[in-house]
């Protein structure tokens, strides 16, 4: 019996819960009867007597009563009235906390009036509850429809339970697969990010590789630029050549007697037009008028397939430059300026001003710049002086001077003079040549300019 009434008493004065001794609940869930509860706050009490567990409270009203675990308490009761009349025995003491009526203290509870909210014995039934005053039902029919109310209440939670499990696995499946496919993104992206560190490595080493081709010509530029002191430096390299011929000089003047008379020979070949004139594409003989004679060549030019008019050049040099002028204007042997082009101009528009023709074509057309005539003459002149026609220093070109540069003294080797031409050469110049830049350097692109016919005259 013991054991029956143990759920039913309060923890702190061991007394059954009744309608003073209403069941409160703190909330660490553990009860307590409300005259307890209210003594232990007014001492200070702040712990369940249980667990220990703290809380804050001022009143007893702080902690809601239990109607539950009342009810619960009232059918522990009706329970073990129940069994007790069962197995034979009586308690005439217990009253209706131990399923008795309130009223007919001698009658158990077997039905609860909805009405009025308690619970009632077969007397109170008939007389103060009758079933024309009163909603009443049967206790055992009131906790099936509980039971059947928790049981339905119990199986839509689980329900509702069970659809959020299934919507939440839904989404984990769906966010495994968005996880995936950012997984497999993030792994196409560093493949793209390897693949673009690899294209970044190629570009640089292909602007590095371009930055060494600007800087070789930078340099190349610089060469060009500084080109009128490498001249001074191979005047001093010939002046020491000079020096060391002069060791053998009965053998020189034996090769110069050679030379001249082979040169005098060549000159013969060459035939006098009866008009004074040579066309670039003739041959014959060129007779010479003694070791003196000073031949004259010219040079058509053109610009865009237009015409601008012929240069002409009196030749002043030594035989065998003369000799590879005269070649190369006639078309000797296949080798011409015809349809050469002339390359750079410097000083635009300034004084010193002159242009360069450093390339003729070979019988195949390709430019070509070799010397066709060993051993030529290292006499020299002023090269910036208006009118000058210089010799290139180990090649076949020539330089042509248009304007006075009145300081500079620098020196070429000596090719002629020009005899007509000079003020279209500066208008061709001013007009048809390109400047460009190469770093800090800069210069004039005068290959629109073309020689389009070649030849030499000889004066009567």
């Amino acid at each position: 019996m013991a054991s029956l009434k143990a759920p039913i008493e309060c923890g702190i004065c061991l007394e059954e819960y009744d309608k003073v001794r209403r069941p409160r609940v703190l909330p660490c869930a553990h009860n307590f009867c409300s005259p307890c509860l209210q003594k232990y706050i007014s001492l200070g009490g702040s712990k369940c007597s249980i667990c220990t567990r703290t809380y804050t409270a001022s009143s007893v009203e702080d902690f809601p009563i239990n109607t539950d675990f009342e009810k619960m308490v009232q059918m522990w009761t009706h329970m073990s009235v129940k069994t007790a009349r069962t197995n034979g025995s009586s308690d005439e003491e217990d009253d209706f906390t131990n399923g008795h009526c309130s009223i007919h203290r001698k009658s158990l509870v077997y039905f609860r009036c909805k009405t009025h909210g308690i619970y009632i014995c077969h007397q109170c039934a008939v007389i103060e509850h009758s079933p024309s005053k009163c909603d009443i039902i049967e206790i055992k029919e009131e906790m099936m429809k509980t039971k059947e109310d928790n049981l339905n209440e119990a199986q839509r939670n689980i329900d509702h339970l069970n659809s959020k499990t299934v919507t939440l696995e839904s989404l984990i499946v769906e966010k495994n697969k968005n996880i995936s496919n950012k997984k497999a993104q993030i792994e196409c992206l560093l493949i793209e990010i390897d693949d673009d560190c690899k294209v970044s490595d190629q570009a640089q080493n292909i602007i590095t590789e371009n930055n060494n081709l600007a800087k070789q010509l930078r340099e190349c530029s610089e060469r060009l630029f500084k080109a009128n002191t490498s001249k001074k430096i191979n005047i001093e390299c010939l002046a020491i050549k000079k020096k060391i011929e002069k060791l053998g000089a009965i053998v020189k003047e034996i090769e110069e007697r050679t030379d001249t008379e082979k040169n005098a020979e060549t000159l013969t070949m060459v035939s006098i037009p009866v008009s004074g004139v040579c066309a670039g594409a003739d041959t014959g003989a060129f007779s010479s008028a003694g070791a003196g004679v000073q031949p004259v060549v010219y040079l058509d030019l053109q610009v865009a397939g237009r015409a601008l008019g012929r240069v002409k050049i009196q030749l002043t040099c030594g035989p065998r430059r003369q000799q590879q002028m005269l070649r190369l204007c006639r078309g000797d042997d296949g080798n011409t300026w015809r349809g050469a082009s002339f390359g750079e101009a410097w000083g635009v528009g300034e004084a010193g001003e002159h242009i360069y023709c450093l390339d003729y074509k070979d019988p195949c057309g390709i430019p070509k710049s070799q010397v066709i005539v060993q051993d030529l003459e290292e006499e020299y002149c002023r090269l910036l002086e208006e009118g000058t026609v210089a010799g290139d220093w180990s090649d076949a070109g020539f330089v042509i001077c248009t304007r006075t540069h009145p300081s500079d003294t620098e020196e070429a080797p000596v090719l002629g003079r020009l005899v007509s031409g000079l003020e279209l050469l500066r208008c061709a110049i001013t007009q048809w040549s390109t400047q460009y830049t190469i770093g800090d350097l800069f210069g004039w692109d005068a290959s629109l300019i073309m020689i389009t016919d070649s030849g030499v005259e000889i004066p009567h």
